[in-house]
């Protein structure tokens, strides 16, 4: 406007003839303006950021930062790598910077030195700006330690050459969800002379791509039952394993009757997920021999029923599998005869733990377990903890009461012995429930703490 305008003088010159054309006149004129104004600012915006961009470049040359070893800076931007995905705190922006910056090939360029990335790390990415990172990090394969990837880069393995993975000894690939098998160009693995943990979570077609007999720790979850046991007969060198499935029907025949010896397997965990009235485990007892094995697990799930219990087969796979240590049983269909036999072909039990099973903890089992010095075979001679969860309350107070007295001895009591006990003493005793115990047991129980048994309850 070549004037300025006051609002008290264009009310003045409202009545004048004319004035509504002059006044459509100085809006455009107004919103004319207006735009100039905005666009000079979107243009010192620009200015302002551009001189920012100069700073921040000029102080990350002059960075005290750029003089520190190149093994420092890796071993900071791995240790950030391994402090998780979350997107806040000081390791979250250590992570972005480094990413964002040359410092990925910086770190792995060396490939001549001949140390391994993330010597005692776990090398896990899965945020944004992928780009440098991901090719430094296949730039080097021959460095990888401990792999940890999601599904959706699976893809990427293909690019990796057969026999680069010189160093690699820890592998884990989890599914998101979709598509999620491995590329058949993918050759790296199996010819992965040091792998020995692998953890494979609903990756389909992969039973084709590891080297099973050196593996020595196994987590696999997949949904078929008959993979999951091809796959763990070829893990001659194993020592631990993890499997979540789906439970066999028992209308099926899975075919083979010959067992298969793992000399080396300590320990093994079997989920069973989808369940029915007549899904169960049979197949993977009938043909494992397991003469090494210390500590099983079989659960069930919680929410779709509970494993089938086959008596006979188990016996027979517990005579295969003689020093078993440690025994878990969760949402298992036995009955308290089963359960008395099974523990009667376990005699090297310290640790037993029976959670969610209905029907088989009641008076009788209780009865089984308690220890008499009269008696020349001993039940459960080397039991020392004895967990018991959201069971249903077949039994009186008095069988646990006498099962626990007659497993415990103090210290004092020990050392008044002529001879000591054929069984060994109770150390952890936990019982979790809807019952309420008797205010008299409570306070037998308080007595059992403070003479130095571990013995807690808890009202579920």
């Amino acid at each position: 406007m070549a004037e300025i305008l006051s609002t008290a003088l264009l009310l003045a010159q409202s009545a004048a003839k004319g004035f509504k054309e002059r006044a459509q006149e100085l809006i455009l004129e107004s919103q004319a303006n207006i735009a100039h104004l905005e666009a000079q600012i979107e243009d010192l915006k620009h200015l302002r950021a551009r001189e920012y961009s100069i700073i921040a470049a000029l102080r990350l040359i002059i960075a005290p930062v750029r003089t520190l070893p190149s093994a420092v800076l890796g071993n900071i931007f791995i240790r950030a790598l391994n402090a998780g995905n979350h997107r806040d705190g000081w390791t979250g922006s250590i992570r972005d910077v480094l990413v964002l910056t040359q410092a990925p090939a910086h770190i792995f360029r060396e490939k001549g030195r001949g140390a391994s990335v993330g010597s005692h790390e776990n090398l896990f990415w899965n945020g944004p700006n992928l780009g440098s990172l991901m090719d430094a990090l296949f730039g080097v394969p021959e460095r990888w330690l401990s792999l940890t990837l999601s599904t959706k880069l699976l893809a990427s393995l293909a690019q990796i050459p057969a026999g680069a993975l010189t160093a690699l000894e820890t592998l884990d690939l989890r599914s998101t969800g979709g598509e999620s098998g491995l590329h058949p160009n993918v050759n790296a693995f199996r010819l992965a002379p040091r792998l020995r943990r692998v953890t494979l979570w609903h990756v389909k077609n992969a039973e084709t791509f590891m080297p099973w007999s050196q593996l020595t720790t196994i987590a696999l979850a997949e949904e078929s039952p008959r993979v999951c046991l091809d796959v763990i007969v070829r893990c001659s060198s194993l020592v631990s394993a993890t499997l979540h499935m789906s439970g066999w029907p028992e209308s099926v025949s899975f075919g083979e009757t010959d067992t298969v010896t793992l000399e080396h397997l300590k320990s093994l965990e079997i989920h069973i997920s989808n369940t029915s009235s007549e899904e169960h485990f049979t197949p993977f007892l009938q043909r494992l021999n397991l003469p090494s094995l210390t500590s099983l697990k079989m659960y069930g799930e919680y929410h779709s029923g509970v494993i089938t219990w086959s008596q006979l087969a188990f016996t027979l796979f517990q005579i295969r599998s003689p020093l078993i240590q440690h025994l878990q049983i969760d949402h298992c269909a036995l009955t308290s005869e089963d359960l008395q036999a099974v523990i009667h072909h376990v005699p090297n039990l310290s640790r037993l733990e029976v959670h969610n099973c209905s029907n088989c903890i009641d008076d009788a089992f209780l009865a089984a377990l308690r220890y008499s010095p009269f008696d020349p075979a001993p039940f459960a001679p080397k039991l020392e903890v004895l967990w018991l969860s959201s069971l249903r309350c077949d039994f009186e107070e008095t069988s646990l009461k006498d099962l626990v007295e007659s497993r415990w001895w103090t210290e004092e009591e020990l050392l008044a012995m002529s001879s000591p006990p054929a069984i060994a003493r109770l150390k952890n005793v936990q019982y979790t429930s809807s019952r309420k115990f008797s205010r008299k047991f409570e306070k037998r129980i308080q007595v059992y703490r403070a003479e130095g048994l571990e013995f807690s309850t808890l009202v579920s």
